[in-house]
């Protein structure tokens, strides 16, 4: 497609510019496949999950809350004695090679539920305590896939926005925004709806979803790495060296920042308010699906199919109001479009009866 046909189409979604509509297209379909890796994710996530004990749910909320902080002193870390391309590429090859052992776990439960042999089907005796190991502590291994898609959501947006922050100037990327994000919506309808369907007919497992999204973060990966050359080529011709600086700021010199600013504060306020309001909604919808979907092939299939009527809906409501309440109201009333939209469904609850949401 040509460079003017292109932009003009792109400009349905964002504010896109001259050349910059290749590079955006790259960045906004490297997003669309982070988002529909995640979307893929998820329901076997949640559905592994609420297969465990109850009482386990809420240890995969621990984990993720105690550990998170020294995976981004880590990130952060990497990011400042890497180069950012080597940098991105090492991570996604970590959770491609991540996802291939989860599986591994997996499938072995799966397969030893029906069935209880004494030799491992390859023939390798080794493996045999580690069959042991998956069975005796298979919760253990879901908090920990709980604890690393958690992970791999937030480090893949993260290295989504440093790769924008590396290839455009604020200014750019803030007309771009809309862009990008409906690059992400529509990764997510695709990986929710894709997930549904294929666990709805039965044609894979549900453990066996993440043997395909390997290869979406491999094309990831390629996209991510084309921005990059192209990005070096030009800031070369430009005399430019943007995406060799690197900003080193620690974690705990992060933390003063916000800690220092009363906006900065007050957002890490709604920000952390929105996560404890959240995680009790997850539990509550946990508790509702493991009662009505006790199979995990149709508890799976029923999450994804959720997830893909929510994206849908935010899809909509994001190419058809987010601009125009923004232009209209101003960012405190978008700030406080959700608040209102939960506290009205949270009243609703008391006016319907359990039976007809069941």
């Amino acid at each position: 497609m040509p460079d003017g046909r292109l932009e003009r189409f792109l400009k349905r979604f964002g504010d896109v510019r001259g050349r910059e509509a290749r590079t955006a297209l790259a960045l906004s379909a490297f997003l669309f496949l982070i988002t529909f890796t995640f979307s893929i994710i998820k329901p076997v996530k949640e559905s592994f999950l609420i297969g465990t004990r109850p009482s386990w749910w809420s240890y995969a909320d621990l984990a993720t809350a105690l550990l998170i902080g020294f995976v981004v002193a880590l990130n952060a870390r990497l990011l400042d004695r890497l180069p950012r391309r080597t940098y991105l590429t090492a991570s996604l090859l970590f959770f491609i090679g991540s996802l291939f052992l989860f599986w591994f776990v997996f499938d072995v439960h799966q397969k030893i539920q029906v069935s209880t042999p004494v030799i491992d089907a390859s023939g390798i005796y080794f493996l045999i305590w580690l069959q042991a190991m998956i069975i005796n502590h298979f919760s253990v291994f879901v908090i920990a896939f709980c604890f690393w898609a958690d992970i791999f959501i937030s480090m893949s947006v993260t290295q989504f926005w440093i790769s924008v922050n590396d290839v455009f100037d604020p200014h750019q990327a803030k007309r771009l925004f809309g862009l990008f994000v409906t690059g992400g919506l529509f990764g997510g309808i695709a990986g929710s709806g894709a997930a549904a369907l294929v666990t709805f007919v039965g044609i894979i497992k549900p453990e066996d979803l993440l043997l395909v999204c390997p290869a979406l973060l491999v094309l990831a990966l390629v996209t991510v790495n084309v921005i990059y050359a192209g990005q070096r080529k030009i800031d070369a011709a430009a005399g430019d060296d943007r995406i060799g600086r690197t900003s080193k700021v620690g974690y705990l010199e992060s933390f003063r920042t916000v800690r220092r600013d009363r906006y900065l504060l007050l957002l890490a306020s709604m920000l952390a308010a929105a996560m404890v309001a959240g995680s009790l909604i997850n539990y509550q919808f946990k508790t509702a699906v493991n009662f009505v979907f006790p199979d995990y092939q149709t508890r799976t299939s029923s999450i994804a199919v959720f997830l893909f009527v929510i994206l849908v809906i935010s899809t909509v409501f994001h190419l058809l109001t987010t601009g125009r309440v923004l232009k209209s109201y101003g960012i405190r009333w978008a700030i406080s479009l959700a608040p209102i939209v939960l506290l009205i469904g949270s009243v609703a609850v008391f006016f319907i009866p359990l039976g007809a949401m069941l």
